[in-house]
């Protein structure tokens, strides 16, 4: 279901921990996004765009110009190393050939790898 719902433009659901062994999902539903619909279709691998985990990540990406391991853990429900061979693995999504995502220059020393748009690129 969210997978289907970030595909047609829906942001990611919001999701918080409540006392008990409870989660809260509010899923807010807005007009499609045509636009993210349109660029999705775009991609290349075709298989990565209905990955769940792209999905987020890019949709991330989008919304804060910028994604690393510790600001997608929580989008993902991963573990460090989960959430970075993600990350890793979009280095291959490609818009007309030219890649979506790449590492930023930049990134203070003992900060996680960084993720952007390559020279404001595509997603900018």
């Amino acid at each position: 279901m969210v997978r289907d719902m970030i595909a047609v433009g829906y942001p990611p659901p919001d999701t918080a921990e409540v006392p008990g062994l409870d989660v809260r999902a509010a899923l807010v539903g807005d007009p499609l996004g045509e636009g993210w619909v349109s660029f999705l279709s775009c991609l290349e691998p075709a298989e990565l765009r209905g990955e769940l985990n792209a999905l987020l990540l890019l949709r991330r990406q989008v919304s804060d110009g910028w994604v690393d391991v510790d600001s997608a853990r929580p989008v993902l429900q991963m573990s460090e190393v989960e959430t970075a061979a993600t990350l890793y693995r979009l280095r291959d999504v490609t818009l007309d050939g030219d890649a979506v995502i790449n590492v930023v220059d930049g990134v203070p020393a003992g900060a996680p790898v960084a993720w952007g748009s390559p020279n404001g690129g595509v997603l900018s």
